[in-house]
């Protein structure tokens, strides 16, 4: 039950980490600063979920673990 838990609380900070900056930026008029807060924010929650992630590419970048 707590590793549930666990990854529930994961997938609730990597959409705040995704759409809260963006959110921010967009309703402020910064679309270079929402597009750049959007790939951070993808780049974290990628950091966070490591270890359910075996296989993705993007942007020129490959990695498999």
């Amino acid at each position: 039950m707590a590793m549930k838990s666990r990854n529930m609380y994961k997938t609730l900070l990597s959409v705040i980490l995704v759409l809260g900056p963006s959110l921010v930026f967009g309703a402020n008029g910064m679309p270079t600063e929402m597009g750049i807060a959007i790939v951070g924010g993808a780049l974290a929650a990628t950091f966070l979920n490591l270890d359910r992630v075996q296989r993705f590419k993007g942007g020129g970048f490959e990695a498999e673990m």
